[in-house]
């Protein structure tokens, strides 16, 4: 392929993975990525043959470029430390081209989904194997390899979905990785343990003679599968078909409590919403210090999402349902925000930036997804190793 379509080639995949961050892969419009190329729908024709083989190409090139980043961050720098800081610095780099988030696999056939799953598993040991290594050579603490590694890639996704809505600058990605690799905790033998459980929070009284109260646990329960599977699959790669196998039930008797598939995620987002307010006003409320605050949350949030009937996670597609969203998300932000500056005053929280409260949700934005392979996890002591990480930090 000559240098000139190499390069178009570039641009039609960062377009792509564009509008697949922002609207979830099974929207991407060959016609809307043609115009925002400067071709004609037949022109692309030339470089992939249908919608497929973009989304597919997009993917691919995510693992590859991650990969790549990888390989160059373990043999620029020797340390375990520094290779994960080249490593991020890479992948955040404002001005390369834009990677498709892992997300909507299902909806690919799966021979396709095969091949890009073998892709991101080989760079997910291949970041594993960095951490190991720095805690045997005791550069690193001991942490649980596996979680940390998934908190890592989490937060990447989640940065590049913030970014796409709202922005960040340098310091954010920066913050980031400070956190990882030092933590939070301007006491880094600080210990917590958290003292409340999602369990208890969320338990309801249903009254089985009131068919009204009856009916409301029904919704309640459907909203609570519905995100459920909409964490593991992702919006656009799961139905109401799907819904309705999973609870053995009709999709009629979904019809009879959510008229169409939107306004049931409309729903699951603002139960959501509730569950993240009830976290941050329980752990915000209290009178200990504001790591313990930040701590607390961040355990309640990382329970819930390892629970059967977790909060929706904000993903791609996120716009297309309401700008309220975005603006909820916001506002959340700034409360964690002032709770991250009281706990700098208090002395509790080193000051690593604002991009260390933007980005946290990263840090259990993947447990749904990553539970499937580990059904097994206790949601307590998945809760307690995040913690730990973004707490302490990797380094000794």
């Amino acid at each position: 392929m000559s240098a000139k379509r190499l390069i178009k080639l570039a641009e039609i995949l960062d377009a792509a993975a564009s509008h697949m961050n922002e609207w979830g892969a099974t929207t991407v419009s060959l016609n809307e990525v043609a115009k925002a190329v400067g071709l004609s729908r037949n022109s692309l024709y030339y470089y992939f043959k249908d919608r497929l083989a973009l989304v597919v190409a997009c993917y691919l090139r995510s693992g590859e470029v991650q990969g790549a980043d990888l390989a160059d961050a373990c043999k620029l720098a020797s340390s375990a430390a520094d290779q994960l800081e080249i490593f991020v610095n890479r992948q955040l780099d404002a001005n390369r081209q834009e990677q498709a988030i892992l997300c909507d696999l299902d909806s690919l056939p799966d021979s396709y989904r095969t091949q890009i799953q073998a892709i991101n598993q080989q760079n997910t040991a291949a970041l594993a194997l960095i951490i190991q290594r720095g805690i045997d050579s005791q550069e690193f603490r001991v942490v649980n390899v596996d979680i940390a590694v998934q908190v890592l890639l989490g937060m990447l996704s989640w940065t590049q979905l913030w970014q796409k809505w709202h922005g960040f600058d340098r310091s954010a990605a920066e913050a980031m990785i400070d956190v990882f690799l030092n933590g939070m905790s301007a006491n880094r033998s600080y210990h917590f343990e958290c003292a409340v459980h999602v369990q208890t929070l969320r338990a309801r009284h249903v009254n089985l003679f009131d068919s009204a109260n009856v009916s409301a646990e029904k919704r309640l329960q459907l909203i609570g599968v519905a995100s459920l599977l909409f964490n593991q699959k992702g919006i656009e790669s799961t139905s109401l078909d799907d819904l309705a196998d999973y609870i053995g039930a009709t999709k009629g008797s979904i019809y009879h409590y959510f008229k169409d598939k939107p306004s049931l995620v409309r729903e699951c987002y603002e139960n959501a919403f509730e569950q993240y307010e009830m976290f941050a006003k329980i752990s915000f409320g209290g009178a200990s210090d504001g790591l313990n605050k930040i701590l607390t949350a961040l355990h309640l949030n990382c329970q819930a999402q390892a629970s059967n009937n977790p909060p929706l996670i904000l993903q791609s597609g996120l716009s297309a349902y309401s700008s309220d969203y975005n603006l909820q998300a916001l506002a959340l932000v700034e409360q964690y925000e002032n709770i991250r500056l009281e706990a700098i005053r208090d002395g509790s929280v080193r000051d690593v930036g604002k991009g260390s409260v933007e980005l946290s949700a990263g840090s259990f934005f993947w447990i749904q997804a990553w539970l499937i392979q580990n059904p097994e996890t206790n949601d307590l002591l998945l809760a307690d190793s995040i913690c730990h990480v973004i707490s302490g930090g990797l380094k000794r």
